[in-house]
């Protein structure tokens, strides 16, 4: 649960868990796996995001943050696709 009496950093952290407990109680989990989120830095993505923030889907593997199509993420019968949460907005082309 976010914590509403903390300031904001203007930064993003190097990891999750730099944000407890100072800004959260805990870290939370995946409702979808019951395990972590998967957190990185990105200082040269072409959308302009400085962190990737991503679940590893029902399959459970680590895809480096590769989505597929939005059904794929939570299918277990198809593999290589993880869910974003902090998706790009805008992009051209979509």
């Amino acid at each position: 649960m976010p914590r509403a009496d903390t300031p904001k950093r203007g930064a993003p952290p190097a990891a999750l868990s730099d944000l407890v407990p100072e800004y959260l109680d805990a870290l939370p989990l995946d409702p979808a796996t019951g395990q972590r989120y998967e957190y990185c830095l990105v200082p040269d993505d072409p959308h302009g995001r400085t962190y990737l923030l991503y679940s590893f889907g029902v399959d459970g593997e680590d895809n480096g943050g590769e989505e597929g199509w939005i059904t794929d993420w939570y299918n277990p019968q198809k593999s290589g696709a993880d869910h974003v949460i902090n998706r790009p907005r805008n992009i051209p082309g979509e």
